[in-house]
């Protein structure tokens, strides 16, 4: 295998900021504006520049601020009313001390602001303000539609495809909102690559593309709490909020070197089959190459597993490139087909092989995990899987992500030869309500070889199984279907799919034979379809078979370990 080497740097994550600050706001003598007063309330906005280069360049964001819509909420967080400021053109400094800049009382690198006047409601009761700036409210209901719904079925709803601003304020009162400032967060994350200082030898850097990006984002960060069934709103998200619907976006059609905005998603997880990665293109030597590179982070506790990073909005992800010692690929096809050059052994297109080895060494794990359904505390079920180092089993290190909880227990590590060991994990449980994935990293101490087994539990899966039967008599095809999810991980493959039937038998012929087998459970007899590889992912499985007799009718049974057992019927006609 080509290894093309390129050496980066993953900078640190460096917060974005839009700020806005009230002045010029009328002044009660008494300190209490009776309730329901309207009032007008100046304040301002400045989008906080990623780097100072940004504030050099003559506040080039600030121009992204527009169309700034204010959603208040009463003490209960139930809907009230929305107003829209109007926006001055003009700037001015940020002298506010750091105590007036909501919500945190952090300042940063605030500098100027960008004036906005707004009427408000007075109340002496608390109010939840939603600032959302960018946003097409186009099919946005009434505020009369919109009265006394809870802001988290609101807020959480709204999704866009354009970079917008957001930020919840709490206020004890919404005369409050005098002399402070508001920081809105962006609902994107930032990319961006840079050589390392003075270049490097031989490498002439082009410029890079991001591949998979997500095409929409939430508005607003949330998190649904089950227990109450309520929302909260973090102030400063440290993990992304995906929307439903949300699509992979086409691949640029050319190598840029300005910073990149994208959308957040889930990166680390590893079921995800197309994580974001950058390609770079340069001329190492005179000749064009393409590298590609992932996000990756490597943890120091514990020691040496290897991960990549979430993408997660408001924040900017730099990505220096200290060193190129090779030509890499003709073609940034085929550079995005290969493992990624800065992170060869825990790369995605090689995180199903079981066995990976560096040249000297080898690590091997006889099974990465599994998906599991249908388990309760009557029946729990173990796991077991066994790790073989030739490095020693002294320097095999296993880490779990999880503490023992209702759904998982205690992950073992046993010693059982001088290079091997066995790891063992307690599955207590599976939810019926949705999907939780656990983790365990298996590193090769002094190496920079891991494996990793994700274990996802989960309700049943869904057939959405439907049969065709063309023809009412013997020998007449049947064609009974069902789907394989997209996004079931690699892991779960293969898997076993039983038909009951005596009224139908396969089609054996050539182009229909699927290779089902007949076998027997519980005395009774099945035909077996075995679903071997993950590029049935996504797929619809068409099963032909043959009608035995005339004219009947039967209800056909469809089961398997992974989904809810499901019947389709047989006409007689």
């Amino acid at each position: 295998m080509n290894f093309n080497k390129i050496l980066v740097f993953i900078g640190g994550l460096f917060l974005l900021f839009l700020t806005a600050c009230s002045k010029d706001v009328p002044d009660f003598s008494d300190g209490l504006t009776p309730e329901g007063t309207p009032i007008t309330i100046s304040f301002g906005g400045y989008v906080d520049g990623i780097s100072e280069a940004l504030l050099r360049n003559g506040d080039s964001d600030l121009a992204g601020i527009k169309d700034l819509r204010m959603l208040v909420f009463d003490e209960n967080r139930h809907f009230l009313y929305s107003c829209k400021p109007v926006l001055s053109g003009t700037l001015d400094t940020d002298n506010l001390p750091a105590s007036s800049h909501l919500p945190d009382g952090n300042k940063g690198t605030i500098t100027k602001m960008r004036k906005f006047q707004v009427s408000l409601i007075s109340s002496n009761k608390k109010r939840y303000i939603h600032f959302i700036s960018n946003y097409d409210w186009q099919n946005f209901s009434p505020d009369y539609l919109l009265e006394g719904k809870d802001a988290g079925d609101i807020i959480a709803g709204l999704t866009t495809t354009s970079f917008i601003f957001w930020r919840e304020i709490e206020l004890n009162k919404i005369e409050d909102l005098e002399g402070k400032a508001v920081k809105l967060l962006r609902n994107h994350a930032r990319i961006s690559v840079e050589l390392k200082s003075g270049g490097i030898q031989d490498f002439e850097y082009l410029g890079y593309k991001v591949y998979n990006t997500y095409d929409r984002g939430t508005v607003a960060p949330f998190i649904f709490d089950e227990s109450s069934l309520t929302y909260e709103f973090p102030k400063n998200p440290d993990k992304p909020t995906i929307p439903a619907d949300v699509q992979i976006k086409n691949i640029p059609s050319v190598f840029s070197k300005d910073f990149c905005d994208v959308f957040e998603r889930f990166n680390s997880n590893s079921k995800e089959q197309s994580p974001l990665f950058v390609i770079v293109k340069g001329r190492f030597k005179n000749m064009e190459s393409y590298y590609k590179i992932d996000l990756k982070k490597v943890s120091t506790n514990p020691k040496g597993v290897t991960t990549l990073y979430d993408i997660v909005r408001n924040c900017h992800y730099r990505i220096q490139i200290n060193a190129v010692n090779s030509r890499g690929y003709s073609s940034p096809e085929k550079a995005a087909k290969e493992p990624a050059s800065n992170n060869f052994f825990a790369s995605v297109n090689l995180s199903e092989f079981p066995a990976i080895s560096d040249g000297t060494h080898k690590l091997s794990v006889s099974s990465l995990g599994g998906t599991f359904v249908g388990i309760n505390p009557l029946s729990p079920k173990t796991f077991e899987a066994t790790v073989e180092y030739d490095g020693g089993n002294d320097k095999i290190k296993v880490y779990p992500d999880w503490k023992p909880d209702r759904y998982m227990g205690e992950c073992k590590f046993t010693k059982t030869g001088a290079n091997t060991g066995k790891i063992t994990v307690k599955i207590k449980e599976t939810p019926d309500d949705r999907e939780l994935t656990y983790r365990v990293n298996i590193v090769a101490e002094g190496s920079d070889m891991s494996r990793q087994m994700v274990f996802t539990l989960r309700f049943p899966y869904q057939f959405e199984a439907k049969l065709n039967s063309k023809g009412a008599n013997v020998n007449s095809k049947v064609v009974i279907s069902f789907k394989v999810p997209p996004r079931m991980p690699k892991t779960a493959v293969p898997f076993d799919v039983y038909v009951e039937t005596k009224e139908l038998t396969p089609d054996v012929s050539s182009g229909y034979n699927n290779g089902m087998l007949v076998v027997v459970r519980e005395g009774k007899y099945f035909y077996r379809y075995t679903v071997k590889s993950d590029a049935e992912l996504g797929k619809t499985i068409n099963l032909n078979f043959l009608r035995n007799e005339n004219g009947k009718s039967e209800t056909i049974t469809l089961f398997s370990e992974l989904y809810e057992l499901q019947t389709v019927y047989l006409p007689a006609n």
